[in-house]
Formats: structure tokens, C-alpha cells, sequence
């Protein structure tokens, strides 16, 4: 066959066709291991797919916006979103697709197959893609296989895949990858081994679940661990899982959660046997291979079956900067315990916090409380800092993993379309925006009111004594909303299209997906006006204290203190840095035409550019004009109403910039590289949201 090889077939002359697991596979068979029925769809069918559609054109220039080392890792899983998208809607060709369908069936008959990835590669001893790259289990619908293999192919740009090879320094352009497709085992029991525990070198680790391996792999089901001394092959450690709930098992076209009988919830996966069974077999592996080995296996009737096996790679430099980003892409499950401890704890908290804290009248205390108050402040701001980015920013996935779902299920046209589906009208910021158009029409009525001063200081944090005392940049922004309509939210009807592409047994699993994702985003948009509360109460008494100092009023004890709590200053969010140019991105001579960066809100408008570098450039923007800045902060979207489009030098599609346009239909253009520097306040712009350019006419 022109795209297959038969796992009896595959040696090292033909590895780089079939890739690493599947020839991993081949060599385990080889040696008298119990494998799955397997064969190997070669990397020529990727190949030809990717030119025969036009995608290896539309990935050419997904990806090169800018220089692969510019993008931030919200940028490559937007460009991971978008070309997931188009691998979904652009089928095979018809003779490919043939071939294919009749070889899997001539191979497997009815059965349910695995189409797991098998990159040439993949699997190596210096590097390893383990979890990189997409599997997928229980498909026996041609439809679905065909759709599945092309996400496997899709997988090669995942975002993970990407910023593992900019790190590793291997040319995505040349990447490629074959798929191995094999019959389903469906286990009793399942699990994955380590010749070499990862945490004790001198053990063998051996993990175990009920069911397929599938709950283990995405932190459904928790699993029962093992570890087992290297030389008296004797158990040392175990550590049973805190309960035996759920099992994973399949279902048509599909793998299901079930809970797990009443007279197994007692018990562990495995017997002692088959744990001995297990480290015996990686001790084989490891031999067999010449170096350490991780695998998964399941039993089926007491019989083992490897799954798939990859050797142990050793951690390098760039370890934690690949594991901050992953620990990103959490499971529904994780994603629903972090929902419930950010609701009932964290976002209540600072919001209390910033109240409290800006009610307390800081000017009438004296240098010894004021003292207190800003050491507990600024230990305070930064307790609530790291609550935001273990919490508020990994919740962020919700929107991504609804995104994807959605995309799978309903094949849109445009990438984004999942966003109106989530949009609630319920963002703080839309509210705050809403009170400003609100006063904006009660000052045509009334000037010269206590109501209105407190709405002011309410909004944007000034206090004034009468409107005389207001200045008229302030009152000529806010009489700007006279106008300003209200956003309009989603139709009923993308939700109801949304559930009905589930099964009948689906479908309240769909609703509870909408509805975290409906979380998700609004607490994105949300969040960082609550930290923004807590940041504007640490802000207000270091100024105090500065002051203080400045007016001599601390004695030196005192002031020691102060200066080493205002050298501190204001603590921003850290994450590890994948920007690796520190060089300027452009030649300040230059006069520049035409600028590339991320389609973030759909939409094409014209408009003059006013270009925002600081809080107080804000009130001199007028109505139509283009809002760019490097990054919109939460009280930048006070001008959003009025803009025609959006463009920013930070990208991604959960960016504040990009959130707040996509509530008001602007236009809008992220991760333009300078764009406060290339783009010059009465700049005439055209912004096309669609395809991600904006020109200087």
C-alpha cells in the first residue's frame, strides 16, 4: 500500500516513515511482547495531505507573522487554535481518503482503533514529545478516524510541540508525522512504568487505574502507585489512591466516566503479581533498549499488552519554563476544583481587601500606624499576586478547552466563533463602562450634583469637592458616552446548536462545559480588575509614605524601614520568559506601511491612532480614533466604547485588549512587535481583524 506499513514490516531502514512509537512498538513485538494489533499510516500521507489542501501555504504563514522566538505562549496557542481549525475543516483528498478508510478496515474490521501520534524523532533519547502531540482511542466511525488522524497531524503544531522545538532549536518546517493506528485493548486495569522512578532512581514506579489508561493521562482518576526496588525486584512504597471512584471505560465512538462497582472501591488495580510482572518487564525494556524506559500497559483477562514505550529523557535547562506552560492546560476536573476555590475564596477576598483598604482614611494616622499598615500591605498585595497566578491565570484554559471542543464538534469557518457563546454581558468592566454612560447622560440634566461626584470617585478614583473642581479633560471623556450603546451578547440559539451536537447522554456534560467556560471568561476580564483593587490600595500608601519622608515627618528608625519597603515597589506577575530576542525589533528610521501581528477581534474599520503609553493619555482620546498600546490594563477599557479598533503589542486572544474589543464588535489586532513606536498618534489606520494586518494609509 501507498501509505501503510504493517507493524511486522517496520525496521530502522524504514523508521523515519513510520515513526518512533510505531517503531518502538515493532521492536517490543519483535522481542515476544504482547502489543496491539498496529500499523503505521507513513509521514508521505501528511506530506501530501498538507500540499494537496494548500495547508503547508496556510501554516507557512500562520507562523510567520514574526520571528518564531517573538511570540509569547498565548500567541503559539492561538496559532496552535487557528491551524487545529483548518486540519478539522479541510478534508483528505478522495483517493486518499479511500485508501485509508479500506486499508483500516481490511486491517481491523469493526473494531475500535487508537490513532496515536508517530513523529520520527518523538521518541528519542535526547528528547522526548511524550504528551506533546495528540492520541486518540475507542474511534470506529470512518468519518471520525479520518477527522482524528488529521488531528494527529494538527498535533505536530500544538503549542506545546512548538515551544518544545524553539527550545530544542528543530526546524518546525521540516518537522513531520506518521500515525500509528491500532486496535483498542480495553483493559481491566491500566497504567504507565518506570524503569527508573523519576523521583528515586534506585526504584521502579508502576501506576495503576481502573479502566483505560486515559483517566491516568488527563488527571481524572487518580491513581495507585508503586515502587519497587531495582535489585531485590521487591515492592518498597505503596501509595493507594485516595479513593477508587471512577473508571474510564469506552463507549461508541467514545470513552466515558462511569463510577466504579461498590466491591472494587476497595480494592487496588493490581495484585502483587502483576505489580512484579510490571517492573520486571521495564527491567527487560531497559536492557532491551540500552537505556531507561517509561511504557503503558493494560491487562485484558490477565494478559499484559503494552500500549506504547519511550525512553526516560534527562531533564534540560529549559525543564521549567516547558512545565510552567503545561501545568496551563488543565483537565475539566482540575479546572472545576480551581473554579470553586476562586469563586468561594480568592475573588471575595480581594474584593474585600480593596475595600477595606480604600475606605481607610490614611491621611489622619500617624507615622507608627502608617508604617504597619504599609509592610501589611505590601505583604498582603503580594499573598493575593501569587493567589492570581497559581489560580486566576491557569482558569484562564477554560475558554481554550471550551474553544477546542466547540471547534471539533462544530467545525466553524472562523476559529473564534466559540467567544460569542461565552459572552455574558457580565464582565466588570462592561458594568463600570455602563455607570459611565450613565453619568455621561445625567450631565446633560444635572451638573452640580453630590450623586455625581460620588459616581466619579466610584469609577475612576479621584475625589473632588464640588464639579467646579473637576477638570474638563475628565468631563469631556465621560460626556464622550452620550452615545455609547450597549454590547449585545450571544444568541440562544449558538448554545442550543452547541448541546444538540452532543448524544442525548452527553449532553449535561456539554452544559456544564458552557457554563465553566462562561466562568472562565469573565473571571479573566474579571480578575484583574479585583487584583487592580487590592494594587490601588499598596499604591495609595506608598505615596503617602513617600510624601512623609519627602516632609521629614518619620525619625530615622522609622524611615529605614519605610525606604526598604518603598525599594520593594510594587511587585508585578512573573512567568518564565520565551522571548529570547532582546534586540530591538526595528529601525527607527524606518516609516512603516504595513504591520503583521494576531487576528483577535473580526472586523475591518479605519480610524486615526491614538497611541496610549500612560494612565493620563486616556483623556484625550476622542470617539472613532484607533486605541494602541503596548498592553491594555484594566482601567485602559474605560476608553473601548469609543475606539473603532484595538491594536496592541501583547498578544493573545485572552489578552484584556482583545476581551473588551470583542465585547463592542471592534476590530482588533494583537502581538504587533513596537506598535506603540511604529504607530504614531494621527497615524491614519486601516485594521483588518480578520486576517491580523494593519496598515498605515
Amino acid at each position: 500500500m501507498k501509505y501503510f506499513i504493517h507493524i511486522d514490516d517496520i525496521s530502522e531502514a524504514n523508521r523515519k516513515f513510520a515513526g518512533d512509537k510505531a517503531f518502538n512498538i515493532a521492536l517490543l513485538k519483535q522481542s515476544g511482547v504482547n502489543v496491539p494489533a498496529s500499523i503505521a499510516l507513513k509521514t508521505s500521507a501528511c506530506k501530501d495531505y498538507l500540499h494537496s489542501s494548500g495547508m503547508d501555504t496556510f501554516i507557512l504563514r500562520e507562523l510567520k507573522r514574526k520571528k518564531l522566538n517573538d511570540y509569547r505562549w498565548e500567541e503559539l496557542w492561538d496559532i496552535s487554535l487557528r491551524i487545529k481549525n483548518a486540519f478539522i475543516r479541510h478534508e483528505m483528498p478522495t483517493n486518499m481518503q479511500n485508501e485509508i478508510s479500506s486499508y483500516i478496515k481490511d486491517s481491523f474490521g469493526d473494531k475500535p482503533i487508537a490513532v496515536r501520534s508517530s513523529a520520527p524523532g518523538e521518541d528519542g533519547k535526547n528528547s522526548s514529545f511524550a504528551g506533546l502531540h495528540e492520541s486518540y482511542i475507542n474511534l470506529t466511525d470512518t468519518k471520525e478516524i479520518l477527522k482524528h488522524i488529521r488531528l494527529v497531524w494538527a498535533s505536530l503544531w500544538s503549542v506545546s510541540a512548538l515551544l518544545y522545538r524553539r527550545q530544542l532549536e528543530i526546524d518546525i518546517f521540516k518537522s513531520s508525522m506518521s500515525v500509528l493506528i491500532q486496535e483498542v485493548i480495553s483493559g481491566e486495569c491500566s497504567g504507565v512504568a518506570f524503569s527508573k522512578s523519576p523521583d528515586n532512581s534506585q526504584c521502579i514506579a508502576v501506576e495503576a487505574v481502573y479502566g483505560l489508561n486515559q483517566g491516568l493521562v488527563d488527571g481524572t482518576v487518580e491513581p495507585d502507585h508503586w515502587n519497587i526496588d531495582r535489585k531485590t525486584i521487591r515492592i518498597c512504597d505503596f501509595f493507594p489512591a485516595s479513593a477508587h471512584n471512577k473508571i474510564v471505560t469506552p463507549a461508541k465512538d467514545q470513552i466515558i466516566v462511569k463510577d466504579i462497582s461498590p466491591n472494587t472501591k476497595s480494592l487496588p488495580p493490581l495484585n502483587t503479581k502483576q505489580v512484579i510482572m510490571l517492573a520486571n518487564e521495564a527491567l527487560r525494556q531497559e536492557k532491551h533498549f540500552g537505556h531507561p524506559r517509561d511504557f503503558e500497559w493494560t491487562f485484558q483477562d490477565e494478559k499484559l499488552f503494552i500500549l506504547q514505550s519511550r525512553p526516560i529523557t534527562s531533564p534540560d535547562d529549559n525543564t521549567d519554563l516547558r512545565e510552567y506552560y503545561d501545568n496551563l492546560l488543565l483537565s475539566f476536573e482540575q479546572l472545576k476544583k480551581i473554579r470553586i476555590k476562586l469563586e468561594n475564596d480568592i475573588l471575595p477576598g480581594m474584593l474585600k481587601t480593596g475595600n477595606e483598604w480604600k475606605q481607610k482614611n490614611i491621611k489622619d494616622i500617624d507615622e507608627s500606624d502608617l508604617l504597619d499598615c504599609l509592610v501589611e500591605r505590601g505583604k498582603e498585595y503580594r499573598r493575593w499576586l501569587k493567589a492570581y497566578d497559581e489560580y486566576c491565570i491557569p482558569f484562564a484554559h477554560g475558554v481554550r478547552l471550551f474553544g477546542e471542543i466547540y471547534n471539533s464538534k462544530l467545525n466553524p469557518e472562523d476559529p473564534y466563533e466559540f467567544v460569542d457563546l461565552l459572552r455574558t454581558g457580565e464582565l466588570l468592566s462592561l458594568k463600570r463602562n455602563q455607570r459611565i454612560v450613565d453619568l455621561s447622560r445625567s450631565l446633560l440634566v444635572q451638573h452640580n450634583d453630590i450623586e455625581t461626584l460620588k459616581t466619579i470617585e466610584d469609577i475612576f478614583g479621584y475625589k473632588y469637592k464640588d464639579m467646579s473642581e473637576v477638570p474638563d479633560k475628565l468631563l469631556n471623556l465621560i460626556e464622550s458616552y452620550t452615545d455609547v450603546a450597549k454590547p449585545e451578547c450571544c444568541k440562544n440559539t449558538m448554545e442550543e446548536l452547541f448541546i444538540n451536537s452532543f448524544t442525548d447522554g452527553q449532553k449535561a456534560s456539554a452544559e456544564e462545559l458552557l457554563d465553566l467556560g462562561k466562568a472562565s471568561y469573565r473571571i479573566r476580564d474579571d480578575d484583574n480588575i479585583y487584583l487592580d483593587g487590592v494594587k490601588r490600595g499598596l499604591e495609595s500608601i506608598i505615596k503617602e509614605a513617600s510624601n512623609r519622608i519627602s516632609a521629614g515627618c518619620f525619625n530615622e528608625e522609622q524611615k529605614n524601614v519605610v525606604e526598604k519597603e518603598l525599594a520593594k515597589g510594587i511587585p508585578e506577575l512573573h512567568s518564565p520568559n520565551i522571548n529570547n530576542n532582546d534586540k530591538p525589533l526595528y529601525d527607527e528610521t524606518i516609516k512603516f506601511r504595513q504591520l503583521v501581528g494576531q487576528p483577535a477581534g473580526k472586523g475591518i474599520a479605519k480610524g486615526y491612532a491614538r497611541v496610549i503609553n500612560k494612565f493620563d493619555d486616556l483623556f484625550a482620546f476622542k470617539k472613532d480614533e484607533v486605541l494602541v498600546c503596548d498592553a491594555v490594563e484594566p482601567e485602559m477599557t474605560i476608553v473601548a466604547p469609543l475606539a473603532s479598533a484595538v491594536i496592541e503589542r501583547r498578544g493573545g486572544m485572552l489578552i484584556h485588549g482583545a476581551i473588551i474589543a470583542r465585547e463592542y464588535g471592534l476590530p482588533c489586532v494583537t502581538g504587533v512587535p513596537e506598535a506603540t513606536k511604529k504607530i504614531k498618534t494621527g497615524d491614519l489606520l486601516s485594521v483588518d481583524g480578520w486576517l491580523g494586518i494593519i496598515t498605515i494609509l
